[in-house]
């Protein structure tokens, strides 16, 4: 919304003309590699962009310009006019099927999980959020304003639960903490959280959570009592079956 004078002078905009500011994009949107934070857009299809992001669509009335991407189907284009460092000049955007970070919600899917040192560890889905009265506000964030895939992050992964044991003590406060790091990678998903784990060298696990809490586990401590706590919770395996192809040799060997 630009609703400033002053905003609008200064992004070199002219007394008549309106237009709405880009100021963050989704990787592999539509508009990826054609509009750029900061650029102002002018007009959709032709159609002036108001300063409220509204047009007027002939016949129809005055809507939200993401009517006009909504009337469209993935492959079509729309074409934009852009103001970018005070040069104004149109591109066309093909429509594109993005991505979600949180898979819709799916009745047949076994929920992916691992365990380690008596932490588990999902990924966020739709699925997962249905199970809280209240939604924690960082999971709310990511499912309202980052729900997208990046290079870094194909799935949202969390410590779901802490099964109690001496190698976690003191860390049981820490359920449903977003993970940021783990050894200093971040994990982009599943698979690639348990190769982080199963070939760790050691000495410590490092844990950072998104919200900056940090766990560190004792690597010999958490594979010596890995046996011991999956049959005192009762759990057959440590990871779900997607997941058994990427086992390291030690952490098999305790299965």
């Amino acid at each position: 919304v630009l609703a400033s004078d002053s905003h609008r002078a200064s992004l070199g905009m002219k007394e008549a003309e309106t237009g709405v500011l880009a100021t963050r994009l989704d990787h592999g949107g539509s508009a990826s590699g054609v509009v750029e934070p900061g650029d102002v857009l002018l007009t959709i299809d032709a159609m002036p962009v108001a300063n409220d992001g509204t047009i007027v669509w002939p016949g129809v009335g005055r809507l939200s310009l993401s009517e006009r991407v909504r009337a469209k189907q993935v492959g079509d284009t729309v074409t934009l006019g852009l103001l970018r460092d005070g040069r104004r000049f149109t591109r066309e955007a093909r429509l594109r099927y993005t991505r979600k970070l949180f898979p819709g919600r799916r009745g047949q899917d076994l929920p992916s999980y691992l365990v380690f040192g008596g932490l588990v560890f999902r990924p966020v889905t739709i699925n997962y959020l249905a199970l809280f009265e209240n939604t924690p506000f960082d999971l709310a964030n990511h499912a309202i304003f980052q729900n997208v895939v990046t290079p870094d992050r194909r799935q949202l992964l969390v410590i779901s639960h802490i099964l109690p044991a001496p190698v976690n003590r003191g860390y049981q406060e820490m359920e449903d903490y977003i993970l940021e790091t783990v050894n200093g990678v971040v994990p982009r998903d599943m698979a690639h959280l348990a190769q982080i784990i199963d070939e760790a060298p050691g000495p410590w696990l490092e844990i950072v959570t998104e919200d900056r809490s940090f766990m560190t586990l004792g690597l010999g401590e958490a594979r010596a009592s890995h046996r011991q706590i999956l049959a005192g919770f009762g759990i057959d395996r440590d990871r779900s079956p997607e997941l058994v192809q990427v086992v390291g040799a030690e952490v098999a060997a305790a299965r």
